[in-house]
């Protein structure tokens, strides 16, 4: 059995400096966010000739900051927040050997409303509270539950921090950065419930002469298959990542953030912070 929870202190300390440098990245920096939240300009060009076989994306992305190219043989689909139609006709000059006609330019207003985004925070906060009721009334104990949301609240700060930090490089606060967040809090919770399910089983067995070491027996059974578990979706990932285009790379690298995050969390945070809750619950119980 392996000693887990003796450096449980270390853990959580950790689990207050990382989170706290996410707020500070997502309050320096801030979000780069997408044209579905800000608007911006949409171009549509035929391509009349590429000597070269050619890709349009690096010479448009000097010219215009943060844009969505998506190309075909036969047409190339621009869209950025600052795309103008005097930006777009000097794309056209600015890409050769490739040529271009520009058979449309539209105004693209934000198709993601502060409703939408109102109603996405509301249903995750209903999410999180059925969550704590939930694991609370599973388990048949307070500290179950606080602690596997504190954790989540971990990993979802961490995602966000890393993601205005990325936002240098990048990457967009769009809505499929919103269907990763709410993916990885999820993510988080179930493998947490994983461990705490075999706490569970340790401390009904009774084995242990010592909570931490029932502990320690549920974190020693359950990290193997949670790190082998955590594994295949990360090597998938990385593969997006590192192949995939577009959009996608963007997507898989923030469910990939999250899932060593949420791999990290479970046995490190949100099992110390059980562990703490439940020892001064029992210590208040004695007194």
């Amino acid at each position: 059995m392996i000693k887990f929870l003796r450096f449980y202190r270390q853990y959580l300390l950790l689990a207050l400096i990382v989170p706290s440098i996410a707020v500070y990245s997502i309050v320096h920096f801030g979000f780069s966010y997408s044209v579905e939240f800000v608007g911006g300009g949409s171009a549509i060009y035929s391509v009349l000739e590429n000597p070269k076989r050619t890709s349009p994306k690096e010479a448009i992305a000097r010219i215009v900051d943060s844009a969505e190219v998506h190309e075909t043989n036969m047409f190339v689909d621009v869209t950025a927040k600052n795309l103008t139609k005097k930006i777009a006709q000097d794309i056209i000059t600015q890409v050769k050997p490739l040529q271009l006609r520009l058979d449309q330019f539209d105004n693209v207003g934000p198709s993601v409303s502060a409703d939408n985004i109102q109603r996405i925070l509301v249903a995750a906060l209903c999410a999180v509270v059925v969550m704590l009721v939930y694991i609370g009334f599973t388990f048949r104990g307070f500290a179950f539950a606080a602690a596997a949301v504190l954790a989540m609240i971990h990993d979802t700060l961490i995602l966000l921090g890393s993601w205005a930090f990325l936002g240098l490089w990048g990457a967009q606060f769009d809505v499929l950065f919103i269907t990763s967040v709410l993916t990885v809090m999820s993510f988080s919770v179930h493998d947490t419930i994983v461990i705490f399910d075999k706490i569970k089983e340790e401390e009904r067995l009774g084995r242990f002469s010592t909570h931490e070491d029932e502990i320690n027996s549920a974190l020693t059974l359950t990290i193997t298959r949670s790190i082998n578990n955590s594994l295949t979706i990360i090597l998938m990932l990385s593969a997006l990542v590192l192949l995939g285009g577009g959009s996608i790379r963007w997507f898989a690298m923030s469910l990939l953030i999250g899932s060593i995050v949420g791999t990290y969390s479970s046995p490190f945070v949100a099992t110390p912070i059980y562990f703490l809750l439940s020892s001064r619950a029992a210590t208040k119980r004695k007194k």
